[in-house]
């Protein structure tokens, strides 16, 4: 059977005329206003839990033995998930487990998006890390609307490139290349697609400049899978996390922001991984993401401050600070508001930020003094963020519970509160049927409201989908237009990171940048000047390095100077099919040269 291609009317989008895309924009917007995709984990290219999309459902009632159908409700399919779906044209993706305990797999499921239907799947096999069963398949996948493509950060640290046919693309084993840790918590951030990168982050252990454990930030060529940087922000690790960056452009320069494994919420340059601003606030990892409002960032956690024996915190702060940001400096500052795992959504038509605390207690909060304004308890327990979209905030609760309600300025009205059907868990025998646990967050598409249990995905609202999945693919494409560049004051080697096999070619490149992260094109006729360092091989002109093949196993790097400019690629050559190494050669305490972990 052919699979329809959500690919396609992008593709269409290239051939048209400049006047074509204006009057193809304008078409489309009303189509838009009320149907988006939900590309990654929070949404469309904001990231902030929010959708344009009206007409949403207000009620709706889950199947039971009385009503098997359920009322309101599109399809329901038995695959569970700890992570949100997302949708993309005609298309839900879901990134689940498969078999059973003692087979435990993960697996990318591509879903028709009108009937729930099956349309292809790929399974992942689970090894090098002790993840629990229950807690394989944590991170979201993510589409990238320019193409199409899935991408995946896997329990034992695989980065994957998936077409929308479902064909592999590229793999990277971060384990393998970087000694990447992967922990019995099986936490872990869903990718960013950004432009032409994907950014995912991992606790790792690797050679030379990356020999201290750490947690690092890999920005990854989306169409290759190369490394374009590599960040290291963190100068210590509590414990691994799952936060994801939030994009945005503040002052001219494009940051990822996101919350530490140090316990520290950091900014850097997305286009070069080069440090902006920090907030240190927790003696543990921050796991939640950050929220925009205008020019300033909301954060939150729940783990230990460094200033007080109180737990958690929220705040409010400007996004264009540099460098170490004092409490002094925010906007405001509150202890004791534990927001720890659910990431809160802004309504900045009511001037309130809703979040869910730990508990499961829904938080109107006031943008402007950070003071709460009222409360609704939901539920007991609460890994899921709430959804803002069509005047209502969508929310499952790990007590199994899914709640429709409408926020103001003074209260919460429950529109509807529904529990899901219950079910025997894993791990009971069989024997104690109990809710079916929502960690996952909602996602809003083409009408609907997905909601992953543990136990199924939910698809709530009309069983027809309310747009042409063509107009939602191509009014994703596209973004502000960059600011001219100014003079180049970084420069980044590409790849910026490889493992070669002895006698193994590869090309290099040169990227220059502004101060604002900003590409700056290399002047015509500027020479570029390579040279390794403590390698042994050959550097030709063109950026061509080829490693000694008789050297053996190696780890250096490859120098590139540009003028004034100068940047170096990390190469490690390893050997492969079967060969000895007694390391008697090597006396330094250091780890031999290229020998990761």
């Amino acid at each position: 059977m052919r699979i329809p291609d959500p690919r396609t009317p992008v593709t269409r989008r290239h051939r048209l005329t400049a006047p074509g895309v204006t009057a193809l924009a304008l078409a489309l917007s009303t189509a838009v206003t009320f149907a988006d995709n939900w590309p990654e984990w929070r949404g469309g290219p904001k990231r902030d839990g929010r959708s344009a999309e009206t007409g949403l459902p207000t009620k709706w009632t889950a199947p039971s033995a009385k009503l098997p159908a359920g009322e309101g409700l599109a399809w329901r399919v038995p695959i569970g998930s700890r992570s949100t779906p997302v949708v993309f044209g005609n298309r839900v993706y879901l990134y689940a487990p498969a078999g059973d305990v003692a087979h435990r797999q993960e697996r990318l499921v591509a879903l028709d998006a009108a009937t729930g239907k099956t349309l292809w799947e790929r399974l992942f096999s689970v090894y090098l890390t002790d993840i629990p069963a229950h807690r394989v398949a944590w991170a979201s996948p993510s589409v990238d609307p320019a193409t199409g493509n899935i991408y995946t950060l896997g329990g034992n640290a695989h980065v994957r490139a998936t077409a929308p046919d479902g064909k592999a693309l590229w793999e990277r084993s971060l384990v393998e290349e970087y000694g990447a840790v992967t922990t019995h918590g099986g936490r872990a951030m869903s990718p960013v697609v950004d432009g032409d990168h994907v950014i995912v982050s991992t606790l790792i252990s690797a050679w030379g400049t990356l020999g201290r454990g750490g947690n690092r930030y890999f920005c990854l060529d989306k169409k290759t899978g190369q490394t374009v940087w590599i960040s290291s922000p963190q100068t210590r690790h509590w414990d691994t996390n799952y936060s994801t960056p939030i994009l945005a452009t503040v002052g001219g320069v494009r940051l990822a922001i996101v919350g530490g494994t140090d316990g520290v919420y950091h900014a850097i340059k997305a286009a070069t991984g080069e440090p902006v601003w920090r907030l240190d606030v927790s003696k543990r990892a921050l796991n939640n993401s950050l929220v925009m409002v205008g020019g300033d960032v909301i954060a939150t956690h729940s783990e230990e401050n460094f200033d007080t024996n109180e737990m958690g915190l929220i705040t409010r702060f400007d996004a264009s600070l540099k460098g170490e940001i004092k409490k002094e400096q925010t906007k405001w500052f509150r202890h004791g508001v534990q927001i720890g795992f659910p990431t809160p959504v802004v309504d900045e038509a009511n001037g309130i930020l809703y979040a869910v605390d730990n508990g499961a207690i829904l938080l109107g909060i006031d943008l402007q003094s950070g003071q709460t304004l009222w409360t609704k308890k939901l539920g007991t327990l609460q890994k899921g963020s709430p959804v803002l979209a069509d005047g209502k905030l969508y929310v499952g609760t790990e007590n199994g519970r899914v709640h429709i309600l409408k926020p103001s300025k003074t209260g919460v009205e429950v529109l509807d509160d529904d529990a899901l059907p219950l079910s025997v868990q894993e791990g009971t025998g069989g024997a104690e049927p109990g809710p079916e646990p929502i960690v996952a967050s909602p996602a809003v598409a083409n009408g609907r409201v997905y909601v992953a249990s543990m136990d199924a995905l939910y698809a709530i609202g009309p069983k027809a989908l309310t747009a042409a999945p063509q107009a939602r693919a191509v009014a994703m494409v596209g973004g502000p237009a960059a600011a001219a560049p100014g003079a180049a004051t970084v420069a980044l080697v590409f790849p910026s990171d490889v493992t070669l096999k002895p006698g193994q070619a590869q090309k290099f490149s040169v990227n220059l940048f502004d101060a604002n992260g900003t590409p700056v094109p290399t002047p015509a006729g500027t020479a570029v000047a390579w040279a390794p360092e403590e390698l042994k091989g050959t550097a030709a002109p063109d950026g061509t390095f080829t490693p000694d093949a008789a050297a053996g196993s190696q780890g250096g790097a490859l120098k590139a100077t540009v003028g004034a400019l100068s940047a170096t690629a990390r190469i490690r050559v390893a050997l492969t099919g079967k060969f000895e190494e007694n390391f008697d050669a090597f006396t330094a305490e250091a780890p031999p040269p290229g020998w990761v972990n």
